[in-house]
């Protein structure tokens, strides 16, 4: 028999076993009719599967819909069938511009996104803010060490030897152009200021930089806080803006120890912030533990401590919220920290970048409906994945796991909480059919599987559900006049307003707060 003959065969074989098991059936010869009839029911039925695909929109959300898909066909079909660069799949240092100036990315920037349930607490506001809010106080201090700025705020000035301390006041005022000085500092907080393909050899180099900006809250005299303080700290925080902006739901803390400490030190951790959780329910909301797992401790090594809990008598919940998997790396201990965070029965689970490594893994989270929360511009950033249409996620977003995206440490990455991340998943990481049921859906898992009890998550809903439908109807008042860029559309100037951050607030209704060990709130 013809080899060629005998593997199309074969390869029919394997057609019709899979159309067989789908529930379609097929027996040849058919004719073209019936080939595409059933060829449009196999897409029909991938389609169906998709995160969010059961949403049913009304009929303003699909007048809306229809702005944002054409939006979205328009950049994919020119980039596919001109050959032209996907700008959106490029390193963020380089797509950054083009993103912000495309009209969908206005569109998501203003469209309600729900809650952030993973943001670091130092990196929480944008870099502008800290350049020309920050430095510009009283008492700030920089040095130089290692190439790079450090700040500290200090009553006098310290006289320390391996670190000049200069006021930042006076250097800028000494600088023969502000402007230039401000664009320095601001180069070196930021980990996009260069293009980390080129800038960071590998994942271990990323994090090795990323690694700086974890430091202690402390006074002008040098007191470190600890903990408690911290939690009341942010309580009250959080209780004075919500009275001022009774749109926002308000914010927890989640302690995060780092995982090169040992394990005395992680089980005191634990214990502290189970009393925490205890005497502070309402803003602390569990535990993690975080770092660099390709080169520190995997969570085994920390069973004792992170079992501790769950052996008290009676057994004391404190929930997790575990970094894992955020890692290239397979059949590794690195990877089985995955293992660990389904064992240890986390309430989410932080990037699980490496899940669809571990098969029967994927199952077990698909049954247990664990959150996955996903960073995309993170996990580029830090080297993990450069074209996002590779995205590990994409095919569990295509499969409708419980999948949240927020923005990781957005300050460092320059990109705006949560707008670059929902453009990144909505462009790049999911089917082009993949529509405003994608974005609806994501906003509202954010607030779903958030550490609000019941109450609050249907106050939060109706709070979120107004947000939208306001989004929805001045969308359809807005003139829509297409371009012949692919990046931009003309809009009316009187169209739409520009979002300030009281607005950014009203949409980011529970902020989960990443409270380092070493590093006070």
């Amino acid at each position: 028999m013809n080899p060629l003959f005998t593997s199309r065969l074969l390869l029919l074989t394997v057609v019709l076993n899979f159309i067989s098991k789908s529930d379609f059936s097929l027996s040849l010869p058919m004719t073209s009719s019936e080939y595409l009839k059933i060829r449009s029911q196999l897409i029909d039925e991938n389609e169906s599967r998709r995160l969010g695909s059961h949403l049913v929109l009304s009929s303003s959300e699909l007048f809306v819909n229809n702005i944002f898909m054409k939006e979205k066909k328009t950049l994919i079909e020119s980039s596919r069938l001109n050959k032209t660069v996907f700008f959106p799949t490029e390193s963020f240092y380089k797509s950054k511009r083009l993103i912000d100036e495309s009209y969908l990315f206005e569109l998501i920037h203003k469209m309600p996104k729900g809650a952030a349930l993973h943001t670091h607490d130092l990196s929480m506001v944008s870099l502008d803010w800290i350049i020309h809010n920050a430095t510009y106080r009283e008492n700030v201090y920089m040095c130089i060490w290692k190439q790079s700025y450090l700040f500290k705020v200090f009553k006098t000035q310290p006289l320390e030897t391996d670190c000049h301390w200069k006021l930042v006041s006076k250097e800028r005022q000494n600088s023969k152009d502000v402007q230039a000085f401000d664009m320095a500092l601001r180069n070196n907080l930021s980990l996009v200021s260069a293009d980390p393909f080129l800038s960071f050899q590998d994942n271990q180099a990323a994090w090795l930089r990323f690694g700086r900006y974890f430091r202690q809250l402390y006074d002008l005299n040098g007191k470190v806080y600890d903990r408690e303080y911290c939690v009341k700290l942010v309580k009250e925080v959080s209780d004075k803006f919500v009275q001022h902006f009774p749109d926002f739901s308000g914010m927890k803390i989640i302690f995060s120890g780092i995982r090169f400490q040992n394990v005395t030190t992680i089980l005191n951790e634990i214990k502290d912030v189970m009393a925490l959780h205890k005497k502070y329910p309402d803003v602390m909301a569990g535990y993690d533990l975080s770092g660099n797992e390709a080169l520190y401790n995997p969570f085994s090594y920390y069973s004792e401590a992170l079992l501790y809990p769950s052996q008290q008598d009676p057994p004391y919940h404190l929930p997790y919220f575990l970094h894992a998997g955020e890692t290239n790396w397979q059949g590794t201990e690195t990877g089985y920290n995955l293992i660990d965070a389904l064992l240890l029965n986390a309430t989410r689970v932080g990037h699980a970048y490496a899940l669809s490594k571990h098969p029967h893994l994927m199952k077990l989270y698909k049954e247990r409906d664990i959150p996955l929360e996903v960073q995309p511009l993170s996990n580029q950033v830090l080297r993990l994945v450069s074209d996002f249409r590779n995205h590990p996620m994409a095919s569990l977003i295509a499969s409708n796991y419980s999948i949240v995206i927020s923005c990781d440490d957005r300050t460092t990455m320059d990109s705006a909480p949560l707008s670059h991340d929902f453009y990144i998943v909505f462009i790049a990481m999911s089917s082009d059919k993949a529509d405003l049921t994608l974005l609806k859906q994501l906003a509202i898992n954010s607030i779903r599987f958030s550490t609000l009890n019941n109450v609050q998550k249907v106050k939060a809903m109706k709070l979120w559900q107004i947000k939208w439908n306001t989004f929805i109807t001045d969308l359809q008042k807005m003139p829509y006049i297409r371009s012949t860029s692919t990046t931009k559309v003309v809009h009316s100037k009187n169209s739409s307003t520009p979002l300030h951050w009281p607005s950014w607030a009203f949409i980011s209704l529970v902020i989960a707060i990443w409270y380092h060990s070493g590093l006070k709130v």
